[in-house]
């Protein structure tokens, strides 16, 4: 109703909540539906921080959706979270930064591309330090680990493996 009414705004927030609702429920092709009119509406607004953050958050939820449905190795994944990497590189360092590299990292590994995703996942590590998060911390070091794991660096995959369980172990 918001879009019909022209009340682009509310309309993109609104998109951005039907597709969450429909991810929590795993509806995750009506997810991606509703994300990308919201993109679709959102080209209309102009370039403000605030815009730039509904997109952001509109393509976090795609990516996700879309590794669901088609896989991590799709191209549309890449796509997805090389914006979402550049969009939140524009507001912030953050932890949709970290989402990205990491959406962009399972892409790669995926893919065998395992030189990119280990790069991918250094950044993750780091920036997960920086932000202080033991949730984030744990998941970019297992992330990382499985990435090292991959390239028969074994020593270093356990680790990373040791240091993710000792952070998730802090959450507890």
């Amino acid at each position: 109703h918001f879009t019909e009414a022209g009340l682009h705004t509310r309309a993109v927030e609104a998109w951005r909540q039907a597709g969450q609702h429909s991810a929590a429920r795993s509806a995750y092709v009506e997810a991606i539906a509703h994300v990308t009119k919201g993109l679709e509406v959102l080209a209309g607004l102009p370039e403000t921080a605030t815009r730039i953050e509904q997109e952001l958050a509109l393509h976090l939820l795609r990516g996700t959706a879309l590794q669901t449905t088609k896989g991590n190795a799709t191209p549309a994944v890449e796509q997805v979270y090389n914006r979402a990497r550049e969009l939140s590189q524009q507001v912030r360092e953050s932890p949709q930064l970290l989402q990205a590299l990491l959406g962009l990292r399972g892409f790669y590994q995926v893919r065998g591309d395992f030189h990119t995703a280990r790069e991918l996942g250094e950044q993750a590590v780091a920036l997960a330090s920086r932000v202080q998060d033991p949730e984030l911390v744990a998941y970019a070091h297992y992330s990382l680990g499985h990435t090292m794991f991959s390239l028969g660096a074994f020593a270093t995959a356990r680790a990373h493996f040791e240091h993710g369980v000792a952070s998730a172990a802090a959450v507890s």
